[in-house]
């Protein structure tokens, strides 16, 4: 029968500390084995739905035992495996043991909800998780588990450096808020900010923060003047800043 785990992550833990909780979770489990899965989710009264599967959408199988060879008189044999073209869980690793010591295994997904691409990215970090483990073990540095490593050096790359290279070149005599001006004419309708729902247009921001210099710059403020800004993270927060860069003074952000 197909057992149903729930893991505890809880708290960081090291990779060894999560290993009992799960030998722990396995010996419970396996004390019921003998009830069918099917019996469980009438039990448990779980909603039925045809796009996945009740309790749980990921299955590890582990095959820890060799297969054996079979032979008939004048015949050869071959063990082929079948692609019946259908997955049945959301995703499905399938590991067995090698005479080597060593495991093979395959990775089946759900085609309606992941591409090929990402279902080889998700083969890759598992074994680079599993790599991380095992140089953690022998190591025994006893890190947590949110330092294990889950990508490797060219995906690493990729995301640090490649898909981060957003440098463009400025000229040096430019101010934050007139590049931010600049902007705001070229593109006018696109979001400037976004924070807990509320949104700001470039256009709209433009036309806050150069209303707020006007009345800043009739009150006194220019070079070298300096403004006191009291306020909590919100779009009006940015206006104010640069009505206050605007006007030509310089902001002193105070604690709310």
């Amino acid at each position: 029968n197909t057992l149903v785990l729930r893991s505890d992550l809880s708290g960081d833990p090291p990779f060894r500390a999560l290993l009992a909780r799960v030998r722990q979770g396995v010996v419970e489990a396996t004390r019921h084995e003998e009830m069918p899965f099917e019996r469980l989710v009438e039990e448990l009264g779980v909603e039925r739905t045809l796009d996945r599967s009740p309790l749980f959408s990921v299955l590890l199988v582990l095959q820890n035992a060799l297969p054996g060879t079979f032979a008939l008189p004048g015949l050869t044999l071959e063990r082929l495996d079948i692609d019946t073209r259908t997955a049945k869980f959301e995703l499905t690793l399938d590991l067995g043991e090698r005479p080597d010591g060593g495991l093979a295994g395959s990775l089946e997904y759900n085609s309606d909800l992941f591409d090929a691409a990402t279902a080889e990215r998700f083969a890759r970090h598992f074994v680079s998780l599993a790599e991380g483990i095992a140089a953690e073990v022998f190591s025994g540095a006893g890190a947590p588990l949110s330092e294990l490593p889950m990508l490797g050096e060219a995906e690493r790359r990729q995301l640090a450096v490649e898909w981060n290279a957003t440098a463009v070149a400025v000229p040096s005599e430019a101010t934050i808020h007139a590049l931010i001006l600049a902007t705001a004419r070229r593109m006018p309708e696109a979001v400037a900010v976004s924070c807990e729902g509320a949104t700001l247009r470039y256009g709209e921001l433009a036309e806050r923060a150069l209303r707020l210099a006007g009345h800043l710059a009739a009150l006194g403020v220019g070079p070298d003047v300096p403004v006191a800004l009291c306020a909590e993270r919100s779009p009006a927060l940015l206006v104010a800043l640069l009505g206050i860069l605007a006007a030509g003074g310089a902001y002193v952000p105070l604690d709310p």
